[in-house]
């Protein structure tokens, strides 16, 4: 028999409970439905009426808490007793013994009812108990309290981490451990600096086939996109410019161009056919660990084939080059696929490098690449047919990390360092037959450029007329005063008798220094 409570069943539409036990104040009484507090007025003394009517089945308790924590009454001294405030005090003291044993026999989860006991939440009669949103804070776990070996594996993830709660104060000095980190995502001074971390990472110029000063069509055996030599032996070799068009399947995130070349008439054993850049100064990657990757696709499924080979110049040792490093053959097919090839390059420690500064490191993907194809050798397996190249990039490390797209000013600028078309309009200084040009950017060159003139026009002042010329000159590059590099025109005839003369040129020209 219970004391405290008394448990009905709801059937839907009764409302009205009798309160079938003693209480001291109306206060003390409490119900629920089904586990859950709930609302309710009184009919009477003995009866309650609920807001809301349970439903079928449900377990309705009527229940008494009678407070633990002061006398309901406070006597004073002098003070008249009375029966009433006597009783209240013997009561306050019976009821909750009679709430105790009730606890006890029904087991502590009927005594605790549900709600919001701070921090925590009861539900289901008791049985449930839940931590509040937020109840756990830093300042309530003890320092250390919270080991690797107490959190389960897999137990955090992304999502329990809210935004911006990892912050720098909440990490131990010495927490973050090389050890703690997955394989390849260890930072250290060196990835910072020119590694996978660091900007202009790729060694590689115009590596997205943006540039292409020359124009967009060629036959091979020469440059073609900015940087890019596209060469041939023993083989029809075109080299077009391709855009990305609607409903191709593109490189991923690339929007613009790709190089395509096609190879026809393969024959002989020696014959090949490469795309190849020249990276300045043969010490870029000297002794280190380097990744090419690029995307790539052909006509039909094909084997290509990639080098990097180390060329030390003129009067350089070894004077030829060395041998190719990292050869690697790839099978490509008809979709874009990527491909990433990662070598070692050697140390050149005791090898002494060009005279000119024309040491470099040559990158090559060959489109000879058969099945018995080597790509130093130059030995059968070639193959003919259309190869689509993208997003080449050459970078320190073992990881192919995503294409790095620089500005297009800036790419431009990096091709204008090896190759630039100029078109002059203007004055000139003049000497006995000749004259002296001095076009902006000639300084910005890797080397003092070689010109080759397309058209031109002379107009200068012979002392008694005009004159104008517009063949026979002859055209080259010194250093003029202050180290500068100056156009030299020579060939001029009627103004050998004059110096100082003002000339008017009209020129349109290219300017190379390419390795």
């Amino acid at each position: 028999m219970a004391y405290s409570y008394y448990n009905y069943t709801g059937d839907g539409t009764t409302t009205q409970f009798p309160v079938a036990f003693g209480y001291i104040r109306r206060e003390h009484v409490l119900a629920s439905v089904a586990g859950s507090p709930v609302t309710f007025t009184w009919v009477n003394s003995s009866t309650i009426q609920m807001d809301v009517a349970p439903a079928n089945g449900a377990v309705v308790r009527v229940y008494r808490q009678t407070p633990l924590t002061a006398p309901l009454v406070d006597f004073a001294d002098g003070a008249t007793l009375v029966a009433a405030d006597l009783d209240t005090n013997a009561k306050q003291s019976i009821y909750t013994q009679q709430e105790l044993s009730d606890s006890q026999e029904e087991g502590l989860a009927n005594v605790i009812p549900n709600g919001d006991k701070g921090d925590i939440t009861t539900s289901v009669g008791g049985t449930i108990w839940t931590i509040d949103t937020g109840a756990v804070t830093e300042a309530k776990i003890a320092s250390g309290a919270v080991t690797e070996a107490k959190i389960g594996s897999g137990a955090v993830i992304e999502a329990k981490i809210a935004s911006g709660a990892v912050t720098e104060t909440k990490i131990a000095n010495g927490a973050v451990t090389v050890a703690k980190l997955a394989s390849g995502f260890a930072p250290t001074v060196s990835s910072i600096n020119d590694g996978p971390l660091a900007g202009l990472r790729n060694r590689i110029i115009n590596g997205n086939f943006d540039v292409w000063q020359r124009g967009t069509s060629f036959t091979g055996n020469e440059y073609g996109a900015d940087r890019w030599v596209h060469a041939r032996l023993g083989t029809t070799h075109t080299a077009t410019r391709q855009a990305f068009t609607l409903g191709q399947t593109a490189v991923p995130n690339e929007p613009t161009y790709f190089c395509r070349t096609v190879v026809s008439s393969v024959t002989g054993s020696a014959n090949y056919s490469i795309l190849l850049q020249r990276i300045e100064d043969v010490r870029s990657f000297a002794g280190q660990q380097v990744t090419l990757s690029f995307w790539a696709k052909a006509d039909a499924i094909k084997n290509i084939s990639t080098e990097l080979t180390q060329v030390f110049g003129s009067g350089g040792s070894p004077s030829a080059t060395v041998e190719a490093i990292g050869v690697s053959k790839v099978s490509i097919g008809t979709s874009w696929q990527k491909v990433t090839v990662t070598a070692t390059l050697p140390s050149i420690s005791g090898k002494t490098l060009g005279t000119n500064n024309d040491h470099f490191l040559n990158v090559g993907i060959w489109f000879d690449g058969g099945s018995s194809f080597d790509a130093r050798t130059n030995t059968l397996g070639h193959q003919s047919g259309t190869f689509d190249i993208a997003q080449v990039q050459i970078e320190p490390g073992s990881a192919a990390t995503p294409f790095e797209r620089r500005p297009i000013g800036l790419e431009l600028e990096l091709c204008r360092r090896y190759f630039k078309t100029v078109t002059l309009n203007g004055g000139a200084y003049s000497g006995p037959n000749q004259c002296f040009i001095t076009p902006e950017g000639l300084n910005t060159f890797r080397a003092t450029p070689s010109i080759a003139v397309d058209q031109y026009g002379f107009q200068f002042f012979n002392g008694t007329a005009w004159t104008t010329q517009s063949t026979g000159a002859t055209f080259s590059m010194q250093s003029a005063f202050y180290g500068n590099v100056t156009l030299r025109v020579d060939g001029l005839v009627g103004n050998g008798s004059l110096n100082g003369t003002t000339t008017s040129v009209g020129l349109a020209a290219t300017l190379s220094a390419e390795l």
